[in-house]
């Protein structure tokens, strides 16, 4: 667990903005917990957080070419996947009923899932896209999958927006990692001296790259339809 309050008030001592034995004020309290979740929302999308990956298994009880993911709520009462929407999918596997081994599904970007679509029956899916919507996100499949099949969306769960007396939910590894890159944001700001705005940078960066360089999750490759090469796609170019 980290505590939210330590992170704040060490990033203001660290840039001078305050002694060690002053507490911070309320407008900075304000402030700095407000460019503290923009930081982690920012993180949020680079899937920096590799311990937040989750599995998402969703078994088929409709077959059908696109399913909505997220939280139901008054006005979207309907979802098909309810669970978090996440806001990228690192991988997707397909499981039908006759198989014990799951089977993963290439990623496509979403304007280009059409050009996979097979009009044959329920089968097994080979391609997906997915549109990052808001409220609900949209899982977009190259063909209907079978009834009973089980399909597993691997993403990152978000970390939530916090509160000075809160903790974050992760690994202490982390802590002085978000301290550094909140000390170097809260420099610039202010308008420190280039030489600490420059230290804030430098210990945000190896502390980044320590935590990227161990546990952040890889991008995976992306399979790309190419048009204008004779359909060559990532994987075949210059063959």
């Amino acid at each position: 667990m980290v505590n939210v309050r330590n992170i704040v008030v060490d990033a203001y001592k660290m840039v001078g903005d305050i002694g060690d034995q002053e507490a911070l004020d309320g407008t900075r309290t304000v402030i700095g917990v407000q460019l503290l979740n923009d930081l982690v929302a920012s993180l949020n999308l680079e899937g920096y957080f590799a311990f937040t990956q989750m599995n998402l298994e969703h078994i088929v009880t409709e077959s059908k070419m696109e399913y909505t993911i997220g939280i139901p709520n008054v006005a979207h009462p309907d979802v098909d996947i309810d669970a978090q929407r996440p806001s990228t999918i690192a991988r997707m596997y397909v499981r039908d009923s006759s198989s014990s081994t799951p089977l993963e599904v290439t990623g496509v970007a979403p304007a280009d899932i059409y050009r996979y679509h097979r009009s044959t029956g329920a089968s097994t899916p080979t391609y997906y896209a997915y549109r990052s919507e808001y409220p609900l996100g949209v899982l977009s499949l190259d063909v209907m999958p079978t009834g009973g099949s089980i399909l597993t969306v691997v993403y990152n769960k978000h970390i939530p927006v916090t509160d000075i007396n809160d903790e974050l939910e992760m690994p202490p590894e982390y802590e002085s990692s978000l301290k550094f890159a909140l000390a170097y944001i809260v420099a610039v700001r202010y308008g420190k001296p280039a030489e600490v705005i420059s230290d804030m940078k430098m210990l945000r960066d190896e502390s980044v790259k320590v935590i990227k360089a161990n546990t952040i999750s890889r991008t995976p490759l992306t399979h790309i339809l190419g048009t204008r090469d004779g359909g060559q796609t990532i994987y075949n170019m210059g063959i």
